[in-house]
């Protein structure tokens, strides 16, 4: 009887313990499983949040890239430059069909088909420019707004530089006369040397291959240039002599009283000077060379247009004979 017993608390004791282990196992399995699925979310959630964040940062990036022209465009001050530069960089990040960029209105009649953006220089002032886009996508729409606000902020700046020169008698980059303010004083000189019988002559001046360089090495480095030339044609010319800026790389001498032997004299000194000369512009050092086309006054010409459409065209043949070089008007 006792055995009996023994035995079947013995029986009971192993199927209990037999359901109470697989009762734990299946938990145990299914919170196996159930931690595998928690995982495997995770990691999906994980990827996902990767590659938002590397969306972000590609679009901060390219947020960023567009600012960076202008860098580019702000080297120039020269309004059809700049707008080229900055056509050119635009066609790095958006699709279009055409850009333009103009100054009169009558310019608008053919547009169709075109987004027209006005440039405001002054809030309650005329339109200053009109920018054109045409067939711009809508999924540029965002990137070529900032472009633009780089463009109108640059332009402005180039806008207000011409304003101010033009209120100026001097030219603020060289600090010699601005072309203005010269041929009022030429004016004077004309007027003084036809009452008294005086003589004078007049000097072209151009820098050679000067585009070239403000391409290659950009504005900064181009002014730098302009000043060294200005700067060398004072040291070997009078305090008489008048001295102005007539265009972008073009400068006027006007010497008083001067024969055309001692003109030539001047000239040629002039030449001499720059072309051994050296011109240090932040990291570089290059060597310029000017063409000069000489007129007088009063064998070529007794009105201002006459003597300086005389000099131009002598500068011009001084640039078709192989530039670095003096050439006096034949006529």
């Amino acid at each position: 009887m006792k055995i009996a017993v023994l035995i079947s608390l013995i029986l009971y004791c192993f199927f209990y313990l037999r359901f109470w282990f697989r009762e734990r196992l299946f938990k145990f399995s299914l919170s196996s499983k159930q931690m595998q699925q928690h995982y495997h979310d995770l990691y999906a959630q994980n990827k996902e949040l990767e590659a938002q964040v590397a969306l972000i940062e590609r679009d901060a990036s390219d947020t960023m890239e567009l600012y960076t022209i202008t860098k580019e465009i702000s080297k120039y001050l020269d309004e059809d430059k700049l707008f080229m530069v900055f056509r050119e960089e635009i066609e790095r990040h958006i699709d279009f069909q055409d850009c333009r960029f103009v100054r009169q209105t009558a310019n608008l009649k053919d547009v169709l088909g075109y987004e027209v953006i006005p440039f405001i220089l002054q809030k309650g002032s005329p339109a200053a420019g009109y920018l054109l886009i045409k067939g711009l996508s809508e999924k540029d729409r965002e990137k070529f707004d900032i472009l633009t606000h780089q463009f109108m902020l640059v332009l402005k700046r180039a806008f207000l530089y011409l304003k101010v020169q033009e209120l100026s008698i001097v030219d603020s980059l060289t600090g010699i006369f601005n072309r203005r303010y010269y041929l009022e004083r030429f004016a004077q000189e004309l007027e003084r040397s036809l009452r008294f019988g005086l003589t004078f002559a007049i000097l072209m001046i151009d820098v050679d291959h000067f585009k070239n360089c403000n391409d290659r090495y950009g504005h900064l480095v181009g002014d730098q240039i302009l000043r060294h030339i200005c700067n060398s044609i004072k040291e070997n010319s009078r305090q008489v002599d008048l001295l102005g800026r007539f265009g972008g790389e073009e400068f006027i001498l006007l010497l008083p009283q001067t024969k055309m032997e001692e003109a030539i004299f001047v000239a040629e000194r002039i030449r001499q000077a720059i072309e051994q000369g050296m011109v240090k512009a932040y990291d570089e050092t290059l060597k310029a060379t000017i063409s000069i086309g000489l007129s007088f006054f009063p064998d070529h010409g007794r009105t201002q247009e006459e003597l300086i459409d005389k000099a131009d065209q002598a500068l011009y043949k001084a640039k078709q004979s192989g530039r670095n070089r003096i050439y006096v008007c034949q006529g």
